[in-house]
């Protein structure tokens, strides 16, 4: 478990670099009433979310103050939506054409990275209804993968592509 931990921990060190760099969808069911959604809550965490803790408070930490400013409230107590967050990263092999892909979201890369320490890697935000399980709105960012050498550079790039992220929503 101490291997994987680390591995983990590693990959968040080389987290998404360059916003120019970074690609950014959104998927979304148009049956949704975006309007109705005013409060939300993080849905319980799953071992297979790709993240450690610390990057995972750093993702919260993001989303929450995205959020707020947004107008949205955080509440445990019947939230309007849930949110999960994966993280999913892949080593091109220097082949062209490499994708990455979780869910819907699949990001393709064409050449190569430049950099034989680089990898590929995409950051998802799943919103569902807590009532139905159902994904209605999806977020999400990928690109290259460099080192970033402090938590607070972790923290502010963190920042980045969340706020790239939920700039998209609510959609419209």
């Amino acid at each position: 478990m101490t291997g994987f931990r680390n591995y983990v921990v590693i990959f968040m060190v080389v987290f998404l670099t360059g916003c120019s760099s970074i690609s950014v969808r959104e998927d979304y069911n148009p049956q949704t009433d975006f309007s109705l959604l005013k409060t939300y809550d993080w849905a319980q965490e799953t071992k297979d979310s790709g993240m450690n803790d610390l990057d995972m408070a750093r993702v919260r930490e993001a989303v929450n103050s995205h959020l707020s400013a947004k107008g949205y409230t955080k509440r445990s107590d019947n939230p309007d939506f849930l949110i999960t967050v994966y993280l999913v990263k892949k080593d091109p092999n220097r082949v062209p054409g490499t994708d990455v892909s979780v869910n819907s979201a699949t990001f393709s890369f064409s050449g190569r990275t430049g950099n034989f320490d680089d990898e590929l890697g995409a950051l998802i935000l799943n919103f569902s209804d807590p009532k139905s399980n159902a994904l209605f709105w999806q977020g999400s960012a990928g690109g290259v993968l460099k080192a970033l050498k402090t938590p607070e550079r972790r923290q502010e790039r963190t920042n980045e592509i969340v706020t790239r992220i939920l700039n998209q929503f609510p959609p419209g």
